[in-house]
């Protein structure tokens, strides 16, 4: 079983070159090397034993055609989508190879350990954001069943080539979601996969622009897409239950905000209430964006008249 690791990167990436060689280390002769870039070609790559593909793309607009028609091409029989500032461990490979040859309706993702080259606030926050999250996915009804997962990480997953296939039935062969792990994970669970976590599968993931905006950009961004999926799915329940964390009426109003805050209750009394302001700007963005979302106007998807039917 060979694979095809497809590597998003951008102009302004400092880890591609560590994200190739974690990937050729453990990739052989017979894998393939993948780089799908959103402007000139890369001008220092590592010298690697492995032929490497450089697919370019005109604009960022234009990155999930490219993307689809590299996974297309590729040659692997499984695919591996991986963004450049994320970076694999040891084994990783040879693990999605070996559960991909033994399981075929079971995808396995890791948990993306983020890594800080700047301590700051805003890392601080962030952390305690990813640590509410990874609570709430353990309180969920498909964690207690054998530790499943209702959500794909789009900076870094694998599929196999015949499952892109299934999935090129539903969407157009060029607009198949591989940047939304949201609609990608719908889709899939309806074709009848389930997703595990397996540590084996943890990867770093680096956070080098991380900032304010940034966090209040994606609270609106998350939220908007919630919105959008609710309308767009409800014609059907089941997806709601399936993907409790983009259903609303399930999330208690400041509940993340009142951890966030306890998970940062040892810094000084001014230091949380600079945290508490921040926090109530990123609610309005939250709202804002479901605002937004509320006054959309969506068609249901390919996926739901399938369901229908």
């Amino acid at each position: 079983m060979n694979v095809s690791a497809i590597i998003t990167a951008n102009d302004s990436s400092i880890r591609l070159d560590a994200c190739l060689n974690a990937l050729a280390r453990q990739t052989t002769r017979n894998d393939e090397i993948i780089i799908v870039h959103n402007g000139k070609q890369p001008k220092t790559l590592t010298k690697t034993s492995r032929p490497l593909l450089v697919w370019l793309s005109s604009s960022d607009n234009h990155m999930l055609k490219i993307k689809n028609a590299a996974a297309k091409q590729a040659k692997g029989d499984v695919l591996l989508f991986i963004n450049d500032d994320c970076i694999i461990p040891n084994g990783y490979i040879a693990y999605i190879k070996h559960v991909n040859r033994i399981d075929q309706r079971t995808l396995y993702q890791g948990k993306n350990r983020f890594v800080f080259p700047k301590s700051n606030w805003v890392g601080d926050v962030f952390n305690a954001m990813d640590t509410y999250s990874w609570v709430q996915t353990k309180k969920q009804l498909a964690w207690k069943n054998g530790r499943h997962l209702t959500y794909l990480h789009s900076e870094c997953f694998c599929l196999k080539k015949a499952t892109l296939r299934q999935l090129a039935q539903w969407f157009s062969p060029k607009t198949i979601p591989l940047d939304d792990g949201a609609v990608l994970c719908i889709a899939l669970q309806l074709l009848g996969y389930t997703i595990q976590y397996a540590p084996q599968l943890d990867i770093r993931h680096y956070k080098d622009n991380l900032t304010s905006l940034s966090l209040y950009k994606k609270a609106y961004m998350q939220e908007a897409s919630r919105g959008l999926l609710e309308k767009r799915f409800t014609v059907d329940l089941k997806i709601k239950r399936l993907f409790p964390q983009y259903d609303s009426s399930r999330v208690s109003l400041w509940e993340e905000e009142a951890y966030i805050i306890c998970a940062l209750s040892h810094k000084s009394f001014i230091f949380l209430i600079f945290i508490a302001g921040f926090l109530v700007i990123r609610r309005l963005c939250r709202w804002f964006g479901s605002l937004v979302a509320r006054l959309c106007v969506v068609s249901p998807t390919s996926i739901m008249h399938s369901t229908q039917g």
